[in-house]
């Protein structure tokens, strides 16, 4: 069976910013969680005046680059957008999209070393994700789609419907629920009609934590972009799943990432051994893994640990596709059932 701990202390609060300007001697953090909390509370207007990206005044709230017009900056709420590549954010997209410093880690050590201004419309923390457990239907249709159309393992699927994380609701999307110390963050939803796209991740949820699964200790870490591609990984791992806590950044974010390795630091006393990085053999998955490969995770009386990738690898003639876990185990699946069935036609017929 799969044992899985859900710790039921209380969830700490977000950190907040005052509204202010801060000085060097003010500026102290305990985690990479409250230095990621400020770097989301600076002027993303100052941090372009700051480095030299002129901008033209479209209105009271709007700025454009002026080497840009299709990039937009509203300041009243503190994002921006570039409506020609489809991308944009807050702070510390700003600073990887425009100024240039690409990397998540160093994107943040930038702002929060530099003497940014606090926005006037600086976030006072996250606000709490509410379930609407009224919306749940009974676990029929989505536990079919898991297991015969996904493949999922029927144990773990079981198991963690039978823990609450996961549900059906009332258009037979499964519910994936974000864990969180025993309370829920959050839920990403997905379609079971054949062929649906349907994919959503409820409002309110908190982006850093995302659909996670903990059994024992957590040794080892185990990212993943989608909770489908989690536990496909946990099927095709069966018989190694103790001690690892299993985390989907519902796509690929380094945010979570560094979540959970300060919260693995608290609740594992041996510390952590393994963190890898399951994230789906495409030039997105590599070039993620490749950010995190010129860092490593120091830990007290421990030599530094060197981040791992664990690619799904795609099968002889479709190595130029996207391949991804949930990929692997359906391949892995079938290909176990045409070798069965070969195996079958190729015994001697029975003679009486």
């Amino acid at each position: 069976m799969i044992h899985q701990e859900l710790e039921q202390q209380e969830q700490e609060k977000a950190p907040t910013v005052e509204k202010q300007k801060l000085t060097e001697s003010q500026k102290t953090y305990r985690t990479f969680s409250e230095q990621i909390a400020f770097a989301k509370t600076v002027s993303i207007l100052d941090i372009a005046l700051k480095n030299g990206i002129d901008l033209i005044q479209d209105s009271k709230k709007q700025y454009r680059l002026a080497d840009n017009h299709s990039l937009v900056i509203t300041a009243d709420k503190n994002l921006f957008i570039e409506n020609n590549g489809n991308f944009g954010g807050g702070p510390i997209d700003f600073v990887q999209k425009v100024v240039g410093i690409e990397d998540f880690k160093s994107a943040v050590h930038h702002i929060t070393d530099s003497e940014y201004e606090i926005s006037d419309v600086a976030p006072s923390g996250q606000r709490e994700f509410t379930y609407n457990k009224e919306n749940e239907r009974d676990f029929v249709r989505a536990k079919k789609y898991l297991i015969d159309d996904r493949c999922i393992d029927e144990e773990i699927v079981s198991v963690l419907h039978n823990k609450g994380l996961l549900q059906q609701d009332k258009r037979n999307n499964v519910l994936l629920l974000w864990n969180d110390h025993g309370k829920i963050a959050g839920c990403s939803e997905k379609g079971t009609i054949p062929d649906s796209t349907w994919k959503k991740i409820q409002t309110g949820s908190d982006s850093k934590i995302g659909f996670n699964v903990r059994n024992g200790e957590p040794k080892k870490l185990k990212f993943f972009e989608a909770g489908v591609d989690l536990m496909s990984y946990m099927s095709l791992n069966k018989s190694d799943l103790k001690d690892t806590w299993f985390v989907s950044m519902e796509g690929l974010k380094p945010e979570t990432v560094y979540h959970y390795l300060e919260e693995a630091q608290q609740v594992s006393p041996s510390g952590i051994e393994e963190i890898a990085l399951c994230v789906d053999n495409d030039e997105a998955g590599k070039a993620f893994f490749d950010k995190f490969q010129q860092f490593t995770f120091n830990q007290k009386e421990k030599a530094p640990l060197e981040f791992q990738a664990e690619f799904p690898q795609a099968p002889v003639g479709q190595e130029t596709q996207k391949w991804d876990w949930n990929n692997e185990l359906v391949y892995q699946v079938n290909e176990g059932e045409n070798q069965r069935k070969k195996s079958l036609e190729s015994e001697p017929a029975l003679s009486l």
